[in-house]
Parts: C-alpha cells; sequence; structure tokens
C-alpha cells in the first residue's frame, strides 16, 4: 500500500465505519496475512477491523494480495486481486 493508513468509504461516499478488510493470497481464497506494524510482526485479526471511520493501518508482505472490503453488516463492497 502506498501509505500504511487507509480509509475505505461506501458506495455513497460515506466512510466504511466498522467494516472488515479480508486480505487473501491473490487468486485464491487462502487467508493471508496484513499487519499493524512495519517489523511485520503483528498481523491483523482476520478479518482486519476497520474502525468508527472507515480507516486501518495495513502493513504488507513482498506477496501478491487479494483484497475483499465487507461492510460492518459483512455485506461485500469492494474485491480486487
Amino acid at each position: 500500500m502506498p501509505t500504511p493508513r487507509q480509509q475505505f468509504f461506501d458506495d455513497n461516499g460515506d466512510p466504511l465505519a466498522n467494516g472488515t478488510l479480508r486480505a487473501y493470497l491473490a487468486g485464491t481464497s487462502t487467508p493471508a496475512d496484513i499487519y499493524t506494524d512495519v517489523n511485520l510482526a503483528t498481523p491483523h485479526a482476520w478479518p482486519a477491523a476497520l474502525d468508527g471511520h472507515g480507516r486501518i493501518t495495513v502493513f504488507l508482505d513482498a506477496i501478491s494480495y487479494k483484497f475483499e472490503l465487507r461492510d460492518s453488516l459483512g455485506h461485500a463492497v469492494y474485491s480486487q486481486d
């Protein structure tokens, strides 16, 4: 990710409060770790929780990921390899 602190929005442009970010190995449904720190020592819980403003801090390993963003009810908002 270009910046570790990301904010996500719903289709109406509102912050995706209390949504989740799921990470997988690219092209698969195999969960992959994303991290809370630059040293990649502490993985996020799976799925990773967004805060009440749709924000999360994420550090990535040197692998290819697929990301799936879900709203607070668990509905898929976006998926991208």
